[in-house]
């Protein structure tokens, strides 16, 4: 069954150019898990390198890279500081702090609801 209000208020969501462009950005490899790292101060590759390897999650430096930057330039999440001509150091913004802030408590809210399992629900279309 169609939810008109729902329905509604997805496609304002998706119509919001500024929204568009986080969404977009977080549905590239990484991008949740990167924008995390910068939370916690781990901004360098080398730091997030041996975190990431120390739970055993692969991540490549191209990518983290990658998605840095679009952080910074596309959705204004993250911000650098060169630290000689061949390395930066990137920094999470004020804005990128707040929605880390949600995704994390988002996050920890799905993974209560897996430990104790979800109520089940019908699916209407």
């Amino acid at each position: 069954m169609m939810n008109p209000q729902r329905q509604e208020q997805i496609l304002s969501l998706l119509q919001d150019e500024k929204l568009r462009t986080v969404i977009e950005s977080f549905e590239k490899d990484h991008a949740i898990t990167i924008l995390l790292l910068l939370y916690a101060g781990l901004g360098r590759w080398g730091r997030a390198k041996e975190t990431m390897r120390g739970l055993g999650i692969t991540l490549n430096d191209g990518t983290f890279r990658a998605r840095l930057l679009e952080l910074e330039h596309r959705t204004g999440l993250a911000h650098s500081r060169r630290l000689d001509p061949k390395k930066k150091e990137y920094f999470i913004t004020t804005q990128g702090e707040a929605i880390a802030s949600t995704l994390i408590g988002f996050l920890e809210d799905v993974q209560e609801g897996l430990k104790v399992g979800y109520p089940q629900t019908t699916t209407s279309n």
